[in-house]
């Protein structure tokens, strides 16, 4: 948590994309304090692959004086995914939506988790 009054960007935490809040563009909000929680329900394929439905909710408080473009607030995000294992390591893809935008102009979240 920052103290002071006085904040440049570089000081305000980056949120949002694939790793804190799905559903948005990678580090779309930014902020003083930022928490998040999320429940997914996963459905087994095998020992490491999973197909999953999830729902994201994201908080984040702006400097007083300052709301970076509607950052302030809650904001929730859902969607559904795959992960699973190849020789490489595990991939992950999720098709991610906001409240805001829809269905139809989601967003496609893809990780690769090297195994080393």
């Amino acid at each position: 948590m920052l103290r002071s009054n006085a904040y440049d960007q570089s000081d305000l935490f980056r949120f949002g994309g694939a790793t804190s809040l799905r559903g948005y563009d990678e580090e779309r909000f930014r902020g003083r304090i930022v928490a998040r929680a999320l429940a997914e329900y996963r459905y087994q394929l095998d020992p490491r692959s999973y197909a999953f439905v999830f729902f994201d909710l994201g908080y984040v408080e702006t400097p007083e004086l300052v709301d970076l473009d509607g950052a302030r607030g809650v904001h929730p995000g859902y969607g559904l995914g795959m992960q699973f294992s190849t020789a490489l390591g595990l991939i992950n893809a999720s098709y991610a939506m906001s409240p805001a935008d829809g269905p139809a102009n989601g967003r496609v979240h893809v990780g690769l988790s090297l195994g080393l």
